[in-house]
């Protein structure tokens, strides 16, 4: 069964990386045709899945990588990359507890590490321009950025503005951490350590919606939040860390609870961003959890809707009656 899909940009037609959660297995599609270009079981060493509150996985998540021509796996060994041209592991980052996999993996491949909250109540940074190097922020130094977020269960980055993003579990808590402020060191004989910079960090409560994981545009600057075991959206408009003192994290968010017809899509989570290169919008999209249908969100027009005034700016109108989110549907094979 399909867990995830990465698109492939190095091939001489549309590919794509197919992966599934409870196998090893991997296959290269075409995007065109629908036929496998290439499949396998990948060498992953570990003999059972790793287990999260809503599921489990040998491969949990993925993030292309066009530069090195290949994609970053986050598995049950590590962090694995996946050559798309030699069709195997190469550079692996291990683990060190009591960090655990990244359920919903973030990062900024172009900047050179991946960004990986995780149960430990804290974050590893994958140092992708040295072999095998991770900084952590523990759990009392995570605690004291965020005391309201107790469980790290999502991890996107906007490369843009260098702002690190980590969700709560099925919570209302955001963590932002301007990545341009954090301070790595090595430690001789234990973990690596990074540490958050002055003004480098924001603890915001989206109010009454229920979130636990994200993607965001890098050029709108545009987050959408949902949730593996919730129906609640929320859209937000990342506030520049430029700003210095006067950086709030989110400049401004719409809530609509309850998404009309969304039939929430478990764990891990089903969402992406996409910009239209042809109107310079970003969208945001949900997987629906009958596989029948997808989402589109309109992120700008959301952000631009009226609010009912309170701090949780709820909506006033249903955005599915609107045209502000809409439905794709289509077959299961």
């Amino acid at each position: 069964s399909v867990g995830g899909v990465v698109p492939m940009l190095g091939a001489d037609h549309p590919q794509l990386l197919v992966y599934s959660y409870g196998t090893k297995h991997i296959m290269l599609v075409n995007a065109d045709t629908g036929a496998i270009d290439y499949e396998t079981n990948l060498p992953i060493l570990a003999s059972g899945t790793v287990g999260f509150s809503g599921g489990s996985a040998y491969i949990a998540g993925a993030i292309p990588d066009t530069g090195r021509d290949g994609v970053w796996l986050a598995t049950a060994d590590g962090y694995y990359f996946f050559d798309r041209v030699t069709k195997s592991l190469t550079s692996k980052y291990s683990i060190a507890g009591p960090a655990q996999l990244a359920e919903n993996l973030g990062g900024d491949v172009g900047g050179g590490y991946l960004f990986a909250p995780n149960y430990e109540r804290g974050v590893q940074y994958v140092d992708l321009t040295k072999p095998d190097t991770s900084y952590y922020l523990g759990s009392t130094p995570f605690a004291a950025a965020f005391p309201s977020l107790y469980t790290p269960d999502g991890g996107a980055v906007d490369a843009g503005y260098k702002v690190g993003i980590v969700t709560d579990e099925d919570s209302s808590q955001v963590g932002l951490i301007n990545m341009a402020t954090i301070v790595k060191t090595d430690v001789s004989g234990g973990r690596n350590t990074f540490a958050i910079g002055t003004n480098g960090s924001k603890a915001i409560n989206l109010g009454a919606a229920t979130i636990s994981g994200a993607a965001v545009d890098s050029d709108t600057h545009q987050v959408l939040f949902m949730a593996g075991y919730s129906t609640d959206i929320v859209v937000g408009q990342l506030d520049d860390p430029a700003l210095g003192a006067s950086w709030k994290g989110l400049s401004d968010w719409r809530t609509q609870r309850s998404v009309t017809g969304y039939n929430y899509a478990r764990d891990p989570h089903a969402v992406a961003v996409i910009k239209n290169l042809g109107n310079g919008k970003s969208y945001g999209y949900l997987l629906n959890g009958s596989f029948d249908k997808s989402f589109q969100v309109d992120m700008s027009g959301i952000l631009a809707a009226p609010s009912d005034g309170t701090t949780a700016k709820n909506l006033t109108t249903n955005p599915t009656t609107n045209g502000l989110i809409k439905t794709i549907s289509f077959t299961s094979p």
